[in-house]
This record gives C-alpha cells, structure tokens and sequence, in this order.
C-alpha cells in the first residue's frame, strides 16, 4: 500500500512540477529547484506528522561527480517534527532502483535518539520518514543504487533546537 500510494503521489507531484514549468515565468534552473523543493514539501505534508514543513538543507546525491538525486532535510515547525525525503533525478524515473534515506535525532548532549528510514527499490523517491525535532539536532544521508556503485549523499548533524 505504501508502494502505491509513492506510485501514485509521485505521478501527482509530477504532474505538478510540469504545470509549474509551463505556467511559471522563473528559468529553467529555478524552477527545476522550485518545483523539487515543493515536492519535497508535499510528500512531508502527506506523511509525515504535522503540516507546513519547509526545507532546511539539501544534498547532492552523487556516484563520483555524476548527480543521481537530491536529499531534502525539511521541519514543521507546528509539529516539531523533521523529515527527509530523496527524489531521484528525472532520468532515473519510471524505473526501479533500490533507493533509501533516513534521518537521525540526537539528544543535547549528543547521543544517538530515534532513527528512522525508508530503504526499497523506487522509481521516484524514498521516504518520507521523520523524528520529532524538538529540543534535538538531527542528521540525514541517503543513497540510489546498492554497495560501491551506489550514489550518497548526506546532511550533517545539526539543525539543533
């Protein structure tokens, strides 16, 4: 069920980001960042607790200097919650690759607290997962493909509360 519902909020976030290019008077650069950033946004707002979330940091997702994705680090401030999404780059879309992000909160003097994750063969994104933010720092690393060929990326501790 959660496989068909990214199928299905992917085609529909898509759908979104091609109306934006079109209708939007911003260049091309900027609307691809726009339009994956409110991606990002809408996959959070979906699943994760809360609403509003917005974007913190982002990451490359790279295999060498070859770019295969972008890591959003996004939080709610209504909730308290943080949450990580990885949106594969268009050409690696409509076509399964196993794909995976997680997200870490830690506590103020440092310890590892919650971790969650999302790991599976995607054709658009993995995640949303997510750990409550508040009175915490939090980290977040994904990765398309599997061992030495696999791009990663990640966002370092921080974004402390």
């Amino acid at each position: 069920m959660k496989r068909l519902r990214k199928l299905l909020l992917g085609t529909a976030v898509t759908a979104i980001a091609i109306t934006g290019l079109i209708v939007g008077s911003t260049t091309p650069a900027q609307a691809d960042t726009n339009n994956n950033s409110t991606r990002a946004r809408t996959i959070c707002d979906n699943q994760a607790p809360g609403t509003g979330y917005y974007v913190l940091a982002t990451a490359a997702v790279k295999l060498d200097s070859i770019h295969r994705g972008t890591l959003y680090l996004l939080y709610s401030s209504g909730s308290g919650y943080n949450c990580a999404v990885l949106l594969k780059d268009d050409y690696l879309t409509k076509t399964d690759h196993y794909t995976g992000v997680e997200i870490m909160n830690y506590t103020s003097s440092g310890g590892q607290g919650t971790l969650d994750y999302d790991y599976d063969a995607y054709q658009y994104y993995a995640g949303a997962v997510w750990v409550n933010g508040s009175d915490r720092c939090v980290s977040a690393k994904g990765q398309i493909g599997e061992g030495t060929n696999a791009a990663r990326g990640s966002i370092p501790k921080g974004f402390c509360s």
